[in-house]
């Protein structure tokens, strides 16, 4: 019985909700138009503010945003500027690098811990990323190769 109470109310909301939309609707359409008159006597009056002229002008010596080349519009007449005489700089002497060998790489399997061995002027090395041995550096470590640096310069060896 609670459930049939509930429908009734449910259907009875609904009756007046979709009754009250076409009361509305009908009302619109068949309800008494009425007419609205304009008045055609008043005056506006204009401001003294509105009437004066603006007084702006308009620079267009930008560049069009559009166009993948820059032009601008410069009014100043160009000056060459007097040519500047470039030093040359003197040729960088070569680094002589130390024969560098690189063997192998032993590894550990639990720590993952990598030690490489390079043999650097015919003197073997076990070296980690970061080390200096005779002034060469190991900087990274690969599989195939190793990249050193030493002094300044930077160096891949190859098994």
């Amino acid at each position: 019985m609670k459930n049939k109470k509930t429908l009734y109310f449910v259907v009875f909301v609904n009756v007046l909700v979709w009754g009250y939309l076409i009361y509305k609707v009908v009302s619109i359409f068949i309800g008494s138009h009425q007419s609205v008159q304009i008045a055609t006597d008043s005056v506006i009056k204009m401001s003294a503010a509105a009437e004066s002229k603006d007084t702006f002008s308009l620079l267009s010596n930008y560049s069009d945003p559009f166009l993948r080349k820059e032009e601008v519009i410069n009014d100043k007449p160009k000056m060459k500027a007097a040519p500047v005489e470039k030093k040359p700089e003197p040729p960088k002497e070569p680094v002589k690098w130390p024969a560098v060998i690189y063997n192998g790489i032993i590894k550990n399997q639990k720590s993952s811990k990598q030690l490489v061995l390079v043999k650097i002027n015919s003197e073997d090395h076990l070296m980690k990323e970061g080390d200096v041995s005779n002034e060469v550096q190991l900087v990274s470590v690969f599989r195939d190769s190793i990249h050193l640096a030493y002094k300044s310069e930077r160096k891949t060896v190859k098994k």
